[in-house]
């Protein structure tokens, strides 16, 4: 009996369907004839990248990992282009070429559900005032008798918010 490894990532449809569709392509390609190693070899490159790009974008967090299922998102389309020249030049079986391409349109659904997922919350959670956030309320008092009003000084409103009393803004300039 054969034991695999599982781990978070396999638990994902999306991740499962990629390898599945790498799969399909790898046994594709290799019925190509001698004279097409560069669409092989393209299309190893894209069915490869479909999984690699997915992992890579569990491990990151709002736009990084929304670019990342984009750029799976553009070779999953990338092999159905080329799926369909396959089937133009009539380098593999129209059953396995629409099994393929149906795979491809499945993955390309649930990688633009999970984008937009990604782009919605990290949308949110933008919107979401950071902890060292203050709204200051200034009053100014104007003295009878004072012949002049000025207006009020700025007010310096993250230092006293942030621990330590670090502007925030300072910080992140002095570590770049």
């Amino acid at each position: 009996m054969q034991r695999r490894r599982r781990n978070d990532l396999h638990k994902l449809d999306v991740y499962r369907c990629a390898l599945s569709l790498y799969r399909k392509v790898s046994r594709i390609v290799a019925q190509f004839p001698r004279g097409e190693a560069d669409l092989r070899d393209q299309m190893k490159r894209a069915a490869r990248s479909v999984p690699f790009n997915i992992g890579e974008g569990v491990g990151k967090r709002g736009n990084a990992r929304a670019a990342a299922y984009q750029i799976a998102l553009g070779e999953d389309k990338e092999l159905i282009v080329a799926l369909d020249c396959v089937e133009i030049d009539g380098l593999a079986s129209l059953d396995d070429i629409i099994d393929a391409q149906d795979l491809a349109d499945r993955i390309a659904a649930m990688l633009t559900k999970l984008i937009a997922a990604t782009q919605a919350s990290a949308a949110s959670v933008n919107r979401q005032p950071g902890p060292w956030a203050v709204t200051v309320t200034v009053t100014v008092a104007v003295t009878a008798g004072s012949k002049k009003h000025q207006p009020p000084r700025a007010l310096p409103h993250f230092a006293s918010q942030q621990p330590g009393g670090v502007d925030p803004l300072s910080r992140s300039q002095e570590m770049a």
